[in-house]
């Protein structure tokens, strides 16, 4: 997939600037919600360890290693979103 080239139109950074207000709009409600989730790693662990808790209280017996798979799927999005952002 092609990476987006930016235009350097005041649009795009019109654009950039509302994702970042609502990316941290979303951070800030998570950190409320989890107050020892207090940096992007840890609130990835968090999140890992809630998913954990409501699939063992789903299905009892069903093993969780998929949780691990999910959580390195999440960071290398954010990984990708940060280089992106780089490249814009």
């Amino acid at each position: 997939m092609a990476k987006k080239r930016s235009t350097g139109k005041s649009s795009d950074t019109g654009y950039i600037k509302k994702k970042e207000q609502i990316l941290q709009l979303c951070y800030n409600r998570l950190e409320e919600l989890l107050p020892e989730c207090n940096n992007e790693i840890t609130l990835l662990k968090c999140i890992e360890i809630l998913e954990k808790q409501t699939e063992k209280q789903a299905n009892p017996e069903k093993p969780s290693f998929s949780i691990i798979s999910d959580t390195l799927q999440r960071m290398d999005a954010v990984q990708k979103i940060l280089s992106d952002k780089q490249h814009v």
